[in-house]
């Protein structure tokens, strides 16, 4: 008999071309937008919503103009001792304080209004309400949200036991289109040969005394369909991580070479923006997505402060332009929101930032934008002028 030849190896399949890549490469420097948790507070956003079309403004902003992080200052004050706690049908909470006023807070979600007079129950949805209605993690939700494929959003976000709660608050997120300037959209058709996927580890290949046994890498991949996709041989990545797949040829890509992205617009070679919350004010500076190089430049904007309010001791040069350039670019983290959030949450953190006297000496600079402009605005028009 006689001997079969040795298998050749297949060449690989030519894949489609991204249209975008000089459209993209508009942009040498690495942009971080810093936002206040307080942009969806119920001061400005009266419901959820409201709430959700703030976001996706950010979104689509940060998409347009090749955003590669944004950071939310958790502004979120601890609530004082509460006496008493009134669920009303209107999905309001009317909060009886220790001083005696009373002060309304909207609760986010609908559901968990009280209607029925079930006092145990009324207590659990309170609960439910205060732990789902955390302006920061929703915030960081929606925000997540919309630069997720369709076909991946649900089995992403019910897979994390904490994003699993908040699911039930995209239900305005899941009407709005999918941002245009997302790289899988409006490019050559390329999401007809390349997706967006989660490493999953397959747990039908697992005996069952392995079954709890967790795996560090994995061939499979979660796209969305039916049954996960089985990389080609020799391919294995770490589980519960965040790919980009090439569909024929079966293996994982940087999204750069698949989207034509800029590589100076992402963090950590992913397409869009990573979310990431500052829970301190020094955060913000000392957790750069782009690296431990940090910020080179911080620049402030002034929004959501529609008293026109200058603020105490801020005194800061203007800044009209930001030099770009492929040889000179900068990590640039603009800071947008009302100067008494970014100030109180600097006080508040004043320990960690020995030398430093005020918050205005965290600023190089402030980018002008008209006054009283909303923080979702502001953010545009300042990435406008930096892009012309």
């Amino acid at each position: 008999m006689a001997k079969r030849k040795a298998e050749e190896p297949q060449a690989e399949k030519p894949t489609k071309k991204a249209s975008k890549t000089e459209q993209n490469n508009r942009l040498s420097n690495q942009y971080t937008l810093c936002i206040p948790s307080a942009v969806i507070s119920p001061a400005n956003a009266y419901s959820l919503e409201q709430a959700t079309f703030i976001a996706y403004q950010i979104a689509k902003t940060c998409c347009t103009y090749d955003v590669g992080e944004i950071v939310i200052l958790d502004v979120t004050e601890p609530e004082p001792n509460v006496a008493s706690v009134k669920v009303t049908s209107g999905a309001e909470e009317a909060v009886i304080m220790d001083n005696g006023k009373k002060k309304i807070k909207f609760n986010f979600d609908d559901d968990f209004a009280d209607t029925s007079k079930d006092k145990a129950a009324a207590k659990r949805a309170v609960a439910a309400a205060s732990t789902i209605s955390n302006e920061s993690l929703l915030f960081a939700t929606l925000l997540q949200y919309f630069i997720t494929p369709t076909y991946l959003a649900k089995s992403l976000f019910t897979g994390n036991p904490t994003t699993k709660k908040l699911y039930p608050m995209l239900q305005h997120a899941l009407k709005l289109p999918k941002i245009s300037t997302l790289p899988f959209m409006q490019n050559n058709e390329v999401y007809k040969n390349f997706k967006e996927g989660l490493t999953i580890p397959h747990r039908r290949v697992m005996g069952k005394k392995n079954r709890s046994k967790k795996m560090a890498k994995t061939k499979y991949v979660n796209i969305g369909e039916s049954e996960p996709l089985e990389l080609a041989e020799g391919q294995e990545v770490p589980v519960n991580v965040r790919v980009t797949v090439d569909l024929l040829n079966k293996k994982i890509v940087s999204p750069i070479d698949a989207y034509g992205i800029p590589q100076t617009a992402s963090v950590k070679t992913s397409f869009g923006y990573m979310v990431r919350i500052a829970k301190k004010f020094s955060d913000i500076f000392t957790e750069c997505g782009y690296g431990e190089k940090g910020y080179d430049r911080s620049i402030y904007i002034s929004a959501g402060d529609y008293f026109m309010n200058k603020g105490q001791g801020r005194q800061l040069a203007e800044i009209k332009e930001v030099g770009t350039g492929t040889d000179d670019a900068q990590r640039v983290l603009l800071l947008c929101g009302k100067w008494s959030d970014f100030d109180a949450s600097f006080a508040r953190d004043r320990a960690s930032l020995e030398g430093v006297a005020s918050t205005a000496q965290m600023f190089e600079g402030e980018m002008r934008v008209p006054h009283g402009v909303k923080i979702e605005d502001g953010a545009l028009i300042a990435l406008a002028k930096l892009h012309n």
